[in-house]
């Protein structure tokens, strides 16, 4: 098993979610970094938190961790890279293995992609009178971090030694460190943690394994999909299921377990509408497709807003060269999306770019309105997701903000506060802007609590000042050692790359549909 530890900074540090602008590239400067400059006090930190939403109104907690104690963490995993692959291997029914691949756009990616996981469902299930579905409550925010060494070492023998002599105690110790101590959840956006979780995963498939050796079925990071040929089995199946994740303090999500009777679809016959959709060439013909496809997505979305119907509706027409005279109707449409479900923003925001780059025309007034009211609804909201997409878009739309924004200078989101001022610094962001309060933020032990990367990126540009005097970073061994080697997590050129127009096609082609994880998170 191969584990990179300059892929994991570079490329498995920041969340994905997040707009270019956040970038952790240069943090593969620190390689060479000696071990006492890591291991320099203090010893434990406190992340960023912010959040990233979901679906109705429901929103997905995201964590940075400090890059000192993170580094440290993912220099360990790759040590013990062997003895995680040995490990892995003890599941005969995981298809999320935490594995590198060199040509993804993160340091770690799942063995199997969503396609092929439902295909060997399909496959497994296909003699099975009953399907039991059963999916972890909560798994990251519930993980108990002194049950990483249990799911390595077994329960007893890590209660009888709790030294570094057991690698999973050491493991536990360094996942503290990056949570100020805290027990209780691994971080959820840095690619470190699906490694840790699959360990957890693993040693669920190992409890249920044990008990059942007949077991038909795979799982799928925190989801089971087990087949029985009766309900008392599916039933007794269950009971062991719940019995294995007691063993590690987790439970089920009882709204998204249940027993069914095969044959079970695969996917919604709505979503399956949309997916099998053909956008035609001609332009009457296009812009009646698109109002129509557009149409089903909102009737999908409305009774089943967590379908990500508007994902799928971006999936069928991004692939496809949009007429001049359809371009008013869809850009529209897009501005409706990003409003009513902002996770859409990275997609549309790239949809946005590349005909902006072909020389369409642009509503510049209505996309500035459509991601002004996004902005506010953050601001509002304390969303640091929002903010940073509304400002990104708009200045790589070369679209300025004159407007004074009621607000703004009371966000606490570290990574919305950093994006804001990175549009004044830019010149797109021209109303006015009382940072005292963010002054207030800047403090000696700012580098090593929640707003680390606000205190180091604001005090190395001089963006904002410490109300002590001091220059916290040249006082720190470590964050002076980033600085003197010139370490940013922001990338101040880095841009929305356009889609090649070429690549496009005048209609819907079934050979080359969009992968929609990639879509989402993807280049």
């Amino acid at each position: 098993m191969v584990l990179k530890q300059k892929d994991f900074l570079s490329k498995g540090f920041l969340p994905k979610e997040f707009p270019g602008l956040f970038d952790s590239s240069d943090l593969s400067k620190t390689l060479s970094y000696h071990d006492d400059v890591l291991k320099s006090e203090p010893k434990v930190s406190r992340p960023t938190k912010t959040s990233i939403p979901k679906f109705s109104g429901f929103r997905r907690s995201i964590t940075v961790p400090n890059p000192k104690h993170y580094s440290m963490l993912v220099k360990f995993l790759v040590k013990h890279s062997r003895d995680i692959e040995r490990f892995y291997d003890v599941s005969k029914i995981s298809m999320s293995k935490a594995i590198y691949k060199s040509d993804s756009s993160r340091a770690i990616a799942n063995e199997y992609n969503f396609e092929q996981v439902m295909q060997e469902k399909l496959a497994k299930g296909f003699s099975s009178r009953f399907l039991l579905t059963a999916d972890v409550s909560k798994f990251y925010n519930t993980i108990y971090t002194h049950s990483i060494p249990w799911a390595i070492h077994t329960k007893d023998v890590s209660k009888r030694d709790r030294t570094d002599n057991l690698w999973g105690n050491e493991l536990d110790r360094l996942v503290r460190n990056m949570q100020d101590g805290q027990t209780l959840g691994i971080p959820i956006g840095p690619d470190a943690s699906r490694v840790i979780s699959e360990l957890i995963g693993v040693a669920l498939d190992r409890s249920i394994q044990n008990s059942e050796p007949s077991l038909n079925g795979i799982r799928f990071i925190d989801d089971f999909f087990f087949f029985a040929d009766t309900a008392s089995e599916a039933e007794n199946l269950d009971l062991k299921i719940n019995r294995a994740l007691g063993e590690f303090e987790l439970t089920t999500n009882e709204n998204k377990s249940s027993i069914e009777t095969m044959p079970v679809p695969i996917e919604s016959l709505q979503q399956q509408t949309i997916r099998h959709y053909k956008i035609r060439k001609n332009p009457p013909e296009q812009r009646l497709d698109i109002i129509h496809l557009y149409n089903i997505a909102i009737d999908v979305h409305k009774n089943n807003p967590q379908e990500s119907s508007f994902h799928y509706f971006l999936t069928k027409v991004m692939p496809v060269k949009i007429h001049e005279t359809n371009w008013r109707i869809l850009e529209s449409i897009l501005l409706q999306i990003s409003i009513c479900e902002p996770k859409s923003i990275t997609v549309v925001s790239k949809i946005l770019i590349s005909y902006k780059s072909y020389g369409y025309p642009l509503d510049l007034l209505n996309i500035k309105t459509a991601f002004l009211k996004v902005a506010k609804k953050g601001v509002d909201n304390n969303f640091g997701y929002e903010v940073c997409w509304s400002f990104w878009v708009l200045t790589q739309l070369d679209i300025a903000i004159n407007e004074e924004i009621a607000g703004l200078a009371d966000v606490n989101d570290s990574m919305a506060i950093l994006s804001i001022l990175t549009a004044r610094e830019k010149g797109f962001y021209t109303g006015r802007l009382d940072t005292n309060h963010w002054d207030t933020i800047i403090t000696n032990d700012g580098l090593y609590d929640s707003s680390w990367m606000l205190c180091y990126e604001a005090e190395k540009r001089g963006w904002l000042t410490n109300q002590n005097g001091i220059d916290a970073i040249d006082n720190d061994q470590y964050f002076k050692k980033l600085k003197s080697s010139d370490v940013s997590f922001l990338n101040m050129d880095s841009t929305i790359n356009p889609m090649d127009e070429d690549d496009l096609h005048d209609e819907t082609e079934f050979d080359t549909e969009i992968d929609i994880f990639d879509l989402i998170y993807g280049n």
